[in-house]
């Protein structure tokens, strides 16, 4: 049986500890859940029966980092399944240099970062938490162990923009990180999407 060719999303844990005004997750309705390593592995092994990749994404409406068993997943994906790229999107709070470095360790190939103002009050706005200068100290701290230790991983930077965010983000986050901004891949505005709530109300 011929596979089908496609790049996988696995979502492996949609709670998130920002509250970000652009997104969905913290509406209710959201089924907030992990996926353990174990039952990881059993999804997976199912569905690369039938489907054949080389790309991998772990996150999509929740903080991947929540999930303890995230280095094991990608040690999985990685030494059993043999995929070659794995990669993750985060707000980047809970990503201290530690614990960057075990996932780097365990293969991770690409970390983006959602950073959606450019400053702590208007981050504080939109993200529901004063985290900015937390995940700006962390992205630094990735920045420096790509440049001395993990020259092949990708840094990105993604940044929905917003009342509160409506600058040029690629030229303020090339300000922000200074002498080591040429060491992000890509920095990506995102238009902000109206949700359907927000129509119904008058919204946004």
């Amino acid at each position: 049986m011929d596979k089908i060719k496609r790049k996988i999303n696995f979502d492996v844990c949609t709670f998130c500890n920002h509250k970000c005004n652009f997104c969905s997750n913290p509406d209710k309705r959201t089924k907030k859940n992990k996926t353990s390593y174990e039952d990881f592995v059993k999804s997976m092994d199912n569905v690369l029966k039938y489907v054949q990749t080389d790309e991998l994404g772990l996150s999509a409406k929740g903080e991947v980092l929540l999930n303890k068993d995230l280095e094991a997943i990608i040690w999985h994906y990685k030494n059993i399944y043999k995929i070659p790229y794995v990669y993750i999107s985060s707000n980047g709070a809970l990503m201290d240099k530690t614990r960057a470095e075990s996932l780097l360790q365990n293969g991770l190939d690409s970390i983006k970062f959602s950073i959606n103002a450019l400053d702590s009050t208007n981050y504080n706005a939109v993200h529901g938490k004063d985290d900015f200068q937390k995940v700006i100290e962390n992205f630094a701290a990735l920045l420096e162990l790509k440049q001395k230790h993990y020259p092949h991983v990708k840094l990105l930077i993604s940044s929905v923009l917003t009342p509160h965010n409506v600058e040029n983000p690629q030229e303020s986050f090339k300000d922000i990180f200074g002498s080591k901004a040429y060491l992000i891949n890509a920095i990506l505005p995102y238009k902000r999407v109206i949700t359907h709530k927000e129509h119904i109300t008058g919204g946004g």
